[in-house]
């Protein structure tokens, strides 16, 4: 076996669990209009990044009832104050940390648990139209409640505003291929997801564009996500943007210099920019964007500084000439973005560095990538909790 683009330079011929070099776009083509005969889905739309069928038809192994839990009061408000205390984003005041955690805390459980549940409807046998009902009708309600469209008070706010959209979106994209939903209910969920990424594209659309730097590449997963939520082929063109500016930005060292100025939290905010960049390139690629391979392939040169640091933390810091804080909370995007990275390029040295820590999961990146990516035996092996 090929090592993946981490360790090898010839990455147009590695092997893949995704299959073959791509056919021919015509193929291609004729190949979704025949494979795609879900309720939500048309042979045209925008895909997502997951392959929701092929792992139901996998995993669908339990057979117990699905109670459908009430959805909590939508949060339309967001009041979330800063935390860090100085210019380069680095100093942390662990009192404001933990009072944001806590305003921030409605936010993490809503998406956590719809997250949750278009996990559980790959896994679920019978009753998974209990499953993915519930999950629309949690969407459902906070569109109708105008969520996260309210006074958003701070750049924290409007940060966790974006990985939440991130999240939602992504849960329903990976219901569309098997769930049924009315009419008016889709139009009113596909119509909030549209208006919340137009406002965070009003609030990103203020950055001058040299000051992008991981914000934007989460904004452009939302945008992803929200493009194959909705079927806008336009509004993933403009994520691929914040993709193409991020690998602009990576310098022959692999490192992304924006956040090469978070001084000590330079290796943590490497690895929280990772992480949604390959997810955005899953998508280009099911969508018929080159982006891995853009720029020369420069997210390679990422990803390699970043598994090498995990392996060894004093590369990282010989890069950048100063010590690393290791902050445990990042241990998930740390990890987490290996599983669609390893689908698509095999590499044993990547795969040992991740089975000891699987199943990962985050509900910003879409809830368990292992249950989304991993081989079918890893993937056979999670057991989902609930998180109540």
């Amino acid at each position: 076996m090929r090592l993946s683009p981490v360790a090898v330079a010839d990455r147009s011929r590695l092997p893949s669990r995704h299959g073959a070099a791509p056919a021919p776009a015509a193929w291609r083509l004729l190949f979704c209009m025949v494979a795609a005969t879900a309720p939500l889905s048309s042979p045209a739309e925008v895909k997502g990044p997951f392959d929701t069928r092929d792992r139901v038809r996998q995993l669908a192994r339990v057979d117990e009832p699905f109670t459908c839990p009430r959805p909590p009061a939508a949060v339309r408000d967001i009041r979330i104050a800063e935390y860090y205390t100085d210019q380069a984003y680095s100093i942390v005041d662990e009192k404001r940390r933990k009072d944001a955690d806590r305003s921030a805390g409605p936010l993490h459980r809503y998406a956590r648990k719809v997250t949750w549940m278009a996990d559980r409807a790959l896994v679920q046998r019978e009753h998974r139209a209990d499953v993915t009902g519930c999950l629309v009708r949690w969407l459902g309600e906070w569109a109708d409640d105008g969520a996260m469209l309210g006074e958003i008070d701070g750049p924290l706010a409007q940060h966790y505003r974006k990985w939440t959209l991130a999240s939602i979106a992504l849960a329903y994209v990976a219901i569309k291929p098997t769930a049924t939903v009315g009419t008016e209910r889709k139009a009113a969920i596909e119509r909030w997801l549209r208006r919340l990424a137009g406002e965070m594209d009003g609030y990103y659309a203020t950055w001058r564009r040299d000051s992008w730097n991981n914000h934007v590449y989460w904004q452009g997963l939302a945008e992803a996500a929200v493009a194959a939520a909705v079927d806008d082929r336009r509004l993933l063109e403009k994520a691929a943007e914040k993709y193409r500016h991020a690998v602009d930005a990576i310098t022959p060292e692999g490192l992304l210099p924006k956040e090469v100025a978070r001084r000590d939290k330079a290796f943590g905010y490497h690895a929280f920019s990772l992480a949604p960049l390959v997810l955005l390139a899953e998508i280009g690629e099911r969508n018929g964007m080159a982006l891995y391979e853009m720029r020369g392939g420069a997210i390679h040169r990422l990803a390699h500084v970043v598994t090498q640091a995990m392996e060894e933390a004093a590369s990282f810091e010989r890069l950048v000439g100063g010590r690393q804080e290791v902050d445990p909370r990042g241990k998930v995007w740390t990890l987490a973005w290996l599983e669609p990275y390893l689908a698509r390029f095999p590499d044993p040295r990547l795969e040992k560095l991740l089975a000891p820590h699987r199943p990962v999961t985050h509900e910003w990146l879409g809830g368990n990538l292992t249950l989304h990516f991993a081989t079918m035996d890893a993937a056979r092996a999670v057991r989902l909790t609930d998180p109540r």
